[in-house]
């Protein structure tokens, strides 16, 4: 099998993603998100540039993802379309289909 750019891409954002849920989801019980801003205390040019630092490429910024370092757990927030590589071809509900291909990643079926 020839591996070209991007299926090597694939393979290490799977091995990051898996990596990822792996340690991240053992610390969601004790905290929400570690990550939080308290939003009274920053101005309306530092709100927006954090609503655009989305740590672990759900789609849903940091500011009000719950678990801003779990790319498989999100809030309404989430845009989509706005999702980062390794997040869509990361496999959350572990199918086999990647998040980007899967109409729903977080339920396996």
């Amino acid at each position: 099998m020839k591996l070209n750019v991007l299926n090597l891409f694939k393979i290490i954002a799977l091995v990051f993603c898996t990596h990822l849920m792996v340690f991240s989801s053992k610390g969601d019980d004790l905290a929400k998100n570690t990550n939080a801003v308290d939003q009274t205390t920053i101005s309306s040019n530092d709100r927006n540039i954090l609503s655009e630092i989305d740590s672990d490429g759900d789609g849903d910024p940091d500011i009000t993802d719950p678990f801003a370092n779990n790319p498989c757990k999100f809030s309404d927030h989430r845009k989509e379309g706005s999702e980062s590589p390794l997040w869509l071809y990361g496999d959350c509900d572990n199918d086999g289909i990647e998040n980007g291909q899967d109409l729903n990643p977080n339920f396996p079926g």
